[in-house]
């Protein structure tokens, strides 16, 4: 059992949820019971949510939600959202400005023309939607988003832990420790640019690598995209490094600063990241062996 925060930002008891395996089922039950035409954008869907989901905002992108949902006519997805015009006062549909929101560009043409709506919806609202549809798939769906919206908080141990407060210290100490044996590092460069920096240069790439989308990536390489984080931000940087390498058409890597949990080897290769950690070149002896259960 773990302490985690709930949306409310309360604590409360709940037992850890393993991503990989969830991603995984998940998958294959919607897959069994839905024709899935874009099964690298339900993937890329599943993991936009997992790196925001201690976030609020309208982050997803209607035109990209939509053929996952259960909806035939893109017009009746349309609908589910904003309501029915005709039916006045009595059309159903989300609430504008809270489950999701439209943005308006105007037309070019120089005698006007019809402007182009985008519809963004936030985390709430997308299951709202999901659950809306009533096609077993996207209730499957909308079923995980719960679960991942309302347990996203650092994985502990299969133990039981009242309070997080032992895990942090043993975390500072790990740091401590790396920080005495990086003697090489300049003290106005931080470990962590320090370790991106290294990174791009063992493997001939860029650093904060901006993508058209808006997403940055620590290091891009011609082969790889890597997210450099602290042990700590682990599902974070799993998020991060699995959506850019699909935007990039890239293998995705994850390296740590220090020695990460378990739960972060299974969560990687339950998704095919590569996870590494340390500092290059001053830990030689270095392990990334998967630990042993």
């Amino acid at each position: 059992m773990g302490v985690l925060r709930n949306p409310n930002g309360e604590y409360m008891q709940a037992r850890v949820y393993n991503l990989a395996t969830a991603v995984d089922s998940l998958l294959n039950e919607v897959a069994e019971t839905h024709d899935i035409k874009d099964f690298e954008g339900l993937r890329k869907l599943i993991a936009v949510y997992f790196e925001s989901a201690d976030k609020e905002g309208f982050i997803f992108d209607f035109d990209e939600v939509w053929p996952h949902a259960g909806y035939t006519l893109k017009g009746n997805a349309k609908r589910a959202i904003v309501g029915d015009r005709a039916q006045g006062a009595t059309a159903r549909g989300l609430r504008r400005g809270i489950d999701f929101d439209v943005s308006v560009t105007p037309s070019p043409g120089q005698y006007g023309g019809q402007n182009r709506q985008q519809i963004f919806l936030t985390q709430k609202g997308l299951v709202k939607f999901l659950v809306g549809s009533k096609s077993p798939a996207a209730q499957a769906l909308a079923c995980f988003f719960t679960k991942l919206g309302t347990q996203h908080c650092t994985a502990l141990a299969d133990e039981e832990c009242a309070i997080p407060e032992h895990y942090r210290a043993s975390a500072r100490q790990s740091a401590r420790e790396l920080l005495d044996d990086v003697a090489a590092i300049e003290e106005s460069e931080s470990q962590h640019d320090a370790v991106r920096d290294r990174l791009a240069e063992i493997h001939g790439g860029q650093v904060e690598f901006t993508f058209p989308s808006g997403g940055r990536a620590d290091v891009l390489c011609p082969d790889v995209v890597i997210e450099v984080k602290q042990a700590a931000l682990w599902r974070q940087a799993i998020g991060q490094a699995y959506t850019y390498s699909i935007e990039a058409k890239r293998k995705g890597r994850v390296h740590l600063l220090s020695e990460p949990p378990k739960e972060a080897f299974e969560a990687c290769r339950g998704i095919g990241l590569e996870l590494t950690w340390g500092v290059p070149d001053a830990f030689p002896a270095m392990s990334q062996e998967i630990p042993s259960s």
